[in-house]
């Protein structure tokens, strides 16, 4: 949850965000983190906020929900999948 509200918070600042999204991606590597389970944190998240927020989880804010960690799980897929922990590196080939 710490991490998810360091995520929500950064959203106005993508540009710093996304290295520490991006360092997270490499760790969970570590963990054995796949494809499936992001798809799994995904759909809980979705249900958690839709529990919590009742009306107020509109389509909209669904859509906007699903796009930020959607956006946050593709790069941390990229730092998982990155060949070395050189987060300067990857840029560069991005």
């Amino acid at each position: 949850m710490t991490v998810l509200t360091t995520v929500v918070r950064g959203l106005k600042r993508i540009d710093q965000l996304q290295q520490t999204v991006w360092q997270l991606g490499r760790r969970h590597a570590v963990y054995k983190v796949t494809d499936k389970h992001h798809s799994s944190v995904a759909q809980a998240l979705l249900w958690t906020l839709e529990q919590g927020l009742g009306t107020a989880f509109d389509k909209q804010t669904r859509q906007a929900w699903t796009d930020a960690y959607t956006l946050q799980a593709n790069v941390m897929r990229e730092g998982a999948n990155h060949p070395n922990a050189n987060y300067d590196d990857w840029l560069e080939q991005s």
